[in-house]
């Protein structure tokens, strides 16, 4: 048990276990509760070379994690503290890298070998996924199951590029061909996602014998089961495989709240998640994306908090930002004369292709805050995640030639 938040507890259970047609288990998984810490590898090489990478690999992540253990309950509460605690997750990655990498370089009999990580850093409200290879992270919230980790395949990255169509992965010849992993080289591009925690989050931490032999569908009605966490990780054993060659990993998650006292303050992060997902299912831009999706998008926006009377956007300024408007609208005016009748919620989408000069002066009637994306996020989103930003660009496109939200094929 360990309480990353003064107002929430992480229950956890894990379990591995070798497939049948091997004689060892070249999975394991990490947990520690002290540091907030949960985390799955899966070693690749044989000789039992792929055991010993991924025990380099959790040793490693622990040992790196361990070192800011203090600031832990300090770092999300800032955008500068998230953006050093996600650079820390994957600083902790790419040490347990170059250490496999460099061992397989030295040690004949480890000569190839290298391995998956997936993990969970809890810290605060927050949690932060760094992710290289073929295991997967689940979120069950509200009844849906979403998968926020993609699987680091060759055909993977062909649908990211928008080379392969995702239908086609299943069947495609190159679906089992990892992309990532740690070891192979000295370097590895890592995967990272923040979002924020909610009491009743459900998390599924498992290696891909997991994935590969249960349905989304199994696994959703796994995590739906009411009762405490050792009842659902039996409800989460009846849908594995019993008798399977593949080794099967896996580390279970449930969030609650904490006492009366802390339940309060739950209530504000609480809220501000569900404004957040209200924004973006109300939005064009973002209607119905997938819930791994938003989550990408929000890891990439800022909140920033205006001020009775503060001008948000002056006529005239060059701007950079997209805003999506909690609350109020703005109050709209241009030459110095107020404009009726004008009440959007959003402002500066043209800011994702480029930098625009604002031909209103918008300003807060009340204390408000908005959700933003700047134009460098949105270019940095466009390297990292392809296909997520070139749905947003199709959108926005079909909205500029003046199709309306419904008519979003």
């Amino acid at each position: 048990m360990n309480q990353p938040s003064p107002s929430l507890t992480i229950f956890a259970k894990g379990s591995s276990k070798a497939g049948s047609e091997r004689d060892r288990n070249e999975d394991a998984f990490l947990m520690a509760p002290e540091q907030g810490l949960y985390a799955v590898s899966d070693g690749i090489g044989g000789n039992k070379a792929g055991e010993v990478a991924a025990f380099i690999a959790l040793e490693v992540v622990k040992q790196k994690m361990g070192e800011i253990k203090k600031d832990l309950d300090s770092l999300p509460k800032s955008h500068e503290g998230r953006r050093h605690l996600v650079e820390n997750v994957e600083s902790a990655l790419q040490s347990a890298c170059a250490e496999i990498h460099q061992r397989a370089q030295e040690e004949d009999n480890l000569k190839g070998m290298g391995a998956t990580c997936t993990m969970l850093q809890f810290a605060g409200d927050k949690v932060v996924m760094g992710h290289v290879g073929h295991s997967a992270v689940y979120l069950f919230r509200d009844g849906i199951l979403s998968k926020l980790s993609v699987n680091h395949t060759a055909v993977n990255e062909l649908i990211e590029l928008g080379l392969v169509e995702p239908e086609d992965a299943p069947t495609h010849h190159l679906r089992n061909i990892l992309s990532r992993a740690l070891g192979f080289h000295k370097t590895v591009l890592v995967d990272t996602l923040v979002f924020t925690l909610l009491p009743g989050d459900r998390l599924l931490l498992c290696t891909d014998g997991v994935t590969r032999h249960t349905t989304p569908e199994s696994l959703q009605s796994a995590l739906s089961h009411e009762g405490s966490i050792e009842a659902l990780q039996q409800h989460l054993d009846q849908v594995l495989p019993q008798d399977e060659g593949d080794d099967l990993t896996y580390i279970v998650m449930e969030v609650q709240a904490g006492d009366d006292a802390q339940a309060q303050e739950g209530t504000t992060f609480s809220s501000l998640v569900t404004q957040e997902m209200e924004l973006m299912d109300e939005h064009y831009l973002t209607k119905g994306l997938k819930v791994s999706d938003k989550l990408r998008l929000l890891h990439s926006m800022k909140w920033k908090n205006i001020e009775a009377d503060e001008v948000f956007q002056r006529e005239g300024a060059l701007y950079t930002e997209f805003a999506l408007i909690i609350g109020t609208p703005l109050k709209v005016s241009k030459d110095g004369h107020a404009i009726p009748n004008i009440a959007r919620t959003s402002w500066g989408e043209i800011a994702l292709l480029t930098p625009y000069t604002a031909r209103y002066t918008l300003t807060a009637t009340e204390e408000t805050a908005a959700l933003t994306l700047s134009h460098g996020a949105f270019q940095q989103l466009l390297k990292k995640r392809p296909r997520l930003a070139s749905e947003l660009l199709r959108r926005l496109g079909l909205h500029l030639l003046g199709l309306q939200t419904q008519d979003l094929p």
